[in-house]
């Protein structure tokens, strides 16, 4: 009985241990679908210069139960999941701009010899698909990569996803759509994607669309962290409906306020009246004076 009761008691062991290697972070049961936020158009031409321009992006003031954390050493998730990003997006009626930027420990890494291939480098990763995208449909989505592996600058783009067919980013055909800015152990990223390559609807104030953002940072070769805003691009299934839930917003209103000139009060007081003035005041004195 008391080897029976070991066997069992082992075998519960391997089941929890295989479930806790196997096991991914994921967004809430809560959360997942029910989150998102308003993206604003921009009032200024996007120049993706490492600048964030006022007008060009607006912030995204996202929460962290939003974002998911995978890694190659599961007791390093919720460090990942907590990577202080600086998220800003903006549109117009062709693109949608993202700004992202971060602070890593070691700094990016160049070396595209130490990574495996290129989702194991350091690279953002961008989901998006149509608001009604349906459950677990790994074929009608967008999915892209962008990097910069070495320190003279060349850039990569990587397509593992073309549900419109559009071709975006696809053999390197979106190295125009995207900057890398490396300043010490900072790394900003400025990204342009086209509507077309995940919706076919009108873009226009009140589209609704799915959007994921990944950041994979921090690694060498099979040694990997990756921050995610939203959820369905890595560390489980592929899922867009798992992506925030975004909606056009319209341009800020800017308020331009025009200096009041206040010009001096004009001289309205004439000689007459100056004079009567006088002498009213010379027949005050004269009074008081012929009283005492």
């Amino acid at each position: 009985m008391k080897k029976v009761l070991s066997l069992i008691l082992a075998s519960m062991l391997v089941a929890t241990l295989a479930v806790s290697a196997a096991a991914v972070e994921t967004l809430s049961d809560d959360v997942a679908r029910n989150f998102g936020f308003g993206v604003k158009k921009a009032n200024t031409a996007w120049a993706p210069d490492g600048v964030k321009s006022e007008g060009e992006y607006y912030d995204i003031d996202y929460l962290p139960e939003w974002c998911v954390g995978v890694c190659h050493d599961a007791s390093l998730s919720d460090e990942a999941q907590n990577l202080d990003v600086d998220v800003a997006v903006s549109w117009d009626d062709t693109y949608l701009y993202t700004w992202l930027s971060y602070t890593e420990g070691t700094g990016h890494h160049f070396d595209a010899t130490e990574h495996s291939g290129f989702w194991d480098g350091e690279i953002v990763q961008l989901g998006a698909a149509e608001i009604d995208v349906a459950v677990e449909d790994a074929a009608d989505r967008l999915e892209t990569g962008y990097g910069m592996y070495t320190a003279d600058g060349s850039k990569a783009t990587m397509n593992w996803a073309d549900g419109k067919g559009t071709g975006h980013c696809a053999n390197n055909s979106g190295v125009d759509d995207f900057e890398c800015f490396v300043d010490g152990n900072t790394i900003t990223y400025e990204i342009r994607t086209p509507f077309n390559a995940f919706t076919s609807k009108s873009v226009e104030e009140g589209l609704q669309f799915k959007l994921c953002y990944v950041i994979c940072y921090d690694g060498g070769a099979g040694e990997y962290l990756m921050w995610s805003l939203g959820d369905g691009v890595t560390g489980g299934a592929k899922d867009a409906s798992l992506h925030a839930n975004v909606t056009l917003e319209a341009a800020p209103v800017v308020e331009v306020v025009e200096d009041v000139v206040v010009e001096d009060a004009p001289q309205t007081f004439d000689a007459g009246v100056i004079a009567a003035v006088a002498a009213i005041v010379s027949a005050a004195g004269y009074a008081i004076s012929k009283k005492r």
